[in-house]
């Protein structure tokens, strides 16, 4: 089994409102791109955090790289009919070449996946002077008045779905330090968004589908094993989400973005 699901990604993952790139809008201003920036996205997925650039942020030219080919398949269909110009490339982020002169290069929830060091080369030969590096994680929703739910989502990512060689992968602050090392990069800002969204129990179990966490520890099972455990997981939350048709949540998205320096 594939360790990302393109179709449960694109019905159910969680999306990046625009206001997570408010930070960026000045500097935008700032570097003379009000006509148009170019861009690169980074572990693009199947398209959600490119949408969300675009609709931000003036862009005129996008690559979406991504490892997964049937990824990179739904994020065409996901940017289908955008007036951007998209070029699609499966690779990974350590390893990219030809691209150069580009004025953003975007990490949204994918940098936890890539070595740091060969992908801040990269993404340093991609960037021009001035240039920004943007990186953006979210933590998983949590539910309104749903102490139950939450709990169970709690002892279930940590206990039964990590694998048991899992480390704890620490902060964004954390995961990002050696950008910061980086001699050629100095920290442009930080961004804190706290967003809500209803969620009915069909999507709230689709978001965790669509967790890698969840998708790795499927992976795991049997093809039995899996259908199984899909039943269960439906049974155990239908048990404490009660009546409402739909429950408030909230997640917050946390992220930095780095200047390429001059010279």
């Amino acid at each position: 089994m594939s360790r990302f699901d393109p179709q449960s990604y694109s019905r159910y993952r969680i999306h990046y409102p625009s206001a997570v790139f408010d930070g960026l809008r000045s500097w935008v201003g700032s570097v003379g791109r009000l006509d148009g920036i170019s861009a690169v996205d980074l572990g693009a997925g199947t398209g959600f955090s490119a949408s969300s650039l675009i609709r931000a942020l003036p862009v005129s030219s996008l690559m979406l790289i991504e490892p997964d080919a049937a990824m990179l398949g739904e994020a065409g269909r996901t940017l289908q009919g955008c007036d951007v110009r998209v070029e699609y490339r499966v690779g990974s982020a350590e390893s990219v070449s030809g691209v150069t002169d580009v004025d953003l290069v975007l990490a949204a929830s994918s940098w936890h996946w890539m070595d740091p060091n060969p992908t801040i080369n990269s993404i340093h030969t991609m960037l021009r002077p001035g240039g920004v590096f943007f990186v953006v994680e979210y933590q998983f929703p949590r539910l309104e008045n749903a102490p139950e739910i939450n709990e169970w989502v709690r002892r279930e990512f940590n206990l039964k779905w990590r694998a048991p060689d899992q480390r704890p992968r620490g902060s964004l602050k954390e995961l990002t330090e050696p950008v910061r090392k980086a001699d050629f990069f100095s920290q442009g800002g930080a961004l804190r968004v706290e967003h809500a969204q209803e969620f009915t129990l069909e999507e709230f179990v689709g978001v965790i589908r669509s967790q890698s966490r969840y998708l790795a520890h499927e992976a795991r099972l049997s093809d039995d094993q899996r259908r199984e455990e899909r039943v269960l997981m439906v049974d155990q939350l239908r048990q404490v989400w009660g009546n409402s048709e739909e429950i408030l949540g909230s997640y917050s998205l946390e992220g930095y973005w780095f200047v390429k320096r001059w010279g």
